[in-house]
Parts: structure tokens; sequence; C-alpha cells
């Protein structure tokens, strides 16, 4: 927003508008409808496209995972700051707790989860998931 401003204060003040540069549709791509399918969390990917693609599904179609069978959707990751927290694991384990939420391995790295959201349940922070559900340290989220 500041720079539009200051783009547009620029070409007041010069009296005459700035060069423009037409889209070049040959480069152009679509972005296919937002599904569920799409949605499904890869834990293989490194920590920060994890992280990534769970922001970009929030909050609708809400990027989810398996655990014990039921579909968990999670949201608000944090990136683990491996110095201080353990990060190795199998792809989709859960490490343990931080103050940021529960701890998931990724394929480099581990993400926080600040929220979750059970099946038929509303979404919650995840200290408030955790005090009346278990995921243990190595339960595996696929």
């Amino acid at each position: 927003a500041a720079l539009l401003n200051e783009v547009l204060v620029t070409e007041e003040e010069s009296g005459s508008p700035l060069p423009r540069t037409p889209q070049d549709h040959g480069k152009a791509t679509y972005a296919p409808f937002l599904t569920t399918e799409l949605a499904k969390i890869n834990w293989a990917l490194g920590a920060h496209l994890v992280a990534g693609h769970i922001r970009a599904m929030d909050p609708r179609p809400g990027a989810h995972t398996e655990v014990r069978g039921e579909r968990v959707k999670l949201f608000t990751p944090h990136i683990v700051d491996c110095v201080n927290t353990p990060c190795r694991g199998i792809p989709g384990e859960v490490l343990g707790v931080s103050e940021l939420g529960l701890v998931v391995a990724c394929g480099t790295g581990a993400i926080a989860i600040g929220e979750i959201q059970l099946p038929s349940r509303r979404r919650l922070n995840a200290a408030a998931v955790l005090a009346g559900t278990d995921f243990p340290h190595g339960l595996i989220m696929e």
C-alpha cells in the first residue's frame, strides 16, 4: 500500500503517467479451485513448504492430515528453531509440545502447530486441544 501511494504521488507530481507494462498472458498460470485433496499435508516436504501450505489453506478448505484414521485440520504453523527443540523424526511424527504448539517433524526441519480442529469440533488453540486429546510423542500423522 505504501509503494502504491508513492507511485501515485510521483505520477501526480510529474504531470504525466508513468510507463506501464501490459501483462504477458503467455506467462500467466491457472490456479485450480481449492479442494480437500489439494489441502492434504505432505509431511515429506521441508518445514517452510509445509508451513506455507498450511497458511495457504487457511481458513478454507483448511490443511488437513490423518490422525488415527480421522481427518484433523491444522492451522497457525510456526517454523521450529532446531537448536532448542528436537527436529529429527519421520515426516509427520509428533516430536512433542512447545510453547508454540504441537511439534511435528517434516522432511527437513519441524513445525509447531498453533491451532487444531478435530473432526466435528471447532478450531481451538493447540494447548486447549492437547489438554483433552492425546497426541503422544512418536504418533505418525499421514
